[in-house]
């Protein structure tokens, strides 16, 4: 075996045992990417990586993380990290980590499908990307959601996401929640308000929240098949290795196309604004399953069959979303 190969090897077994207390970047998302002028702005999809011709990025320093992009995948070598799981677990470096992941979970109906239901697609505001506010007359209760994931840092007490029996719904709040927010919460509130923004749904404001317990089970997707909108916003995991150059696709974040399965048999679109991607890294993500253009997207209000449709994508606005193991040189 080659000095190349065995350090790799060597490294790789490393990588898989300390997976669980590591991720790429650490819970910090300089991009930029969570601040509203950047929560899907709509791109002009051409079926191929994104092309985006919205608002960009503010991106305001460098990635945190201090690995070495991986150039040194062999073909047909790159496996998921099975021990990898995002923000589901207690990790140091990210303040809204918690819970346990579980691929088998049931969750009951705590009422977000009164809210799911009334979503559509919708007409923004002239010359802007945001929908009008949508006031709840009456508001809808929810009791007992489950929070699966947040953005970085102090974002994170406004943007999350909270999954029950019928779906996942993503907060935007204007105002933070005062108590820290963390992955596996079971969380009651009534939801006052909505809007759209470039065909994104978002809670913009609730009353009466309340957590009830934590570190709770928290359900994800281990996907081994095509990602579809079927997993829109839902909790996946998968590991594959990205190939080709990546494309611009609107401020600082680039989208790489990255395959996966037992023959490389599937692909997605990977968007990152991270420093540390290149083409040939084998990179496992845990997180919230996007879609481009967005499935709330305004084209879609005349003519529902309009194109491009939505298709899903992952996103790291954390880079706690993604591992990216460094490989070692000659």
């Amino acid at each position: 075996m080659s000095k190349r190969n065995l350090l790799t090897v060597m490294f790789c077994a490393m990588a898989l045992a300390i997976a669980p207390l590591t991720a790429c970047g650490g819970a910090e998302d300089p991009s930029g990417d969570d601040k509203v002028e950047d929560t899907g702005t709509p791109d002009e999809d051409t079926g191929t990586p994104d092309e985006d011709t919205g608002t960009p990025d503010e991106d305001t320093g460098p990635d945190e993380d201090t690995g070495t992009p991986d150039t040194d995948v062999q073909p047909g070598s790159c496996v998921k990290n099975s021990l990898f799981v995002g923000q589901v677990g207690d990790f140091e470096n990210d303040v809204h980590s918690g819970g346990v992941p579980s691929t088998t979970v049931q969750l009951e109906d705590a009422g977000l499908g009164a809210y799911l239901d009334l979503l559509e697609p919708t007409a923004t505001e002239p010359e802007s990307p945001e929908s009008a506010l949508i006031t709840l007359d009456p508001p809808v209760v929810v009791t007992g959601a489950t929070v699966i994931a947040t953005t970085h840092a102090d974002y994170g007490q406004k943007r999350f996401w909270v999954q029950d029996a019928n779906g996942v719904a993503q907060f935007f709040l204007n105002e933070p929640i005062a108590e820290p927010i963390l992955v596996g919460q079971k969380v009651n509130f009534t939801l006052e308000s909505y809007q759209y923004y470039g065909g994104q749904e978002q809670i913009k404001s609730v009353s009466g929240f309340e957590i009830v317990s934590t570190d709770n089970e928290v359900p994800f997707v281990d996907l081994d098949g095509e990602l579809t909108m079927d997993h829109y916003q839902k909790l996946v995991r998968v590991g594959g290795e990205l190939v080709g150059a990546p494309t611009e696709c609107g401020g600082s974040s680039k989208c790489y196309t990255m395959v996966y399965g037992e023959n490389d048999e599937f692909s997605l679109t990977l968007r990152s604004a991270s420093n540390f991607l290149a083409e040939g890294d084998c990179v496992t993500f845990m997180g919230p399953a996007f879609a481009h253009p967005h499935p709330y997207d305004a084209r879609y209000v005349e003519d529902p069959a309009a194109t491009p449709q939505p298709s899903a994508q992952l996103d790291t606005i954390n880079y706690g979303w993604h591992f990216n193991p460094p490989s070692f040189e000659d």
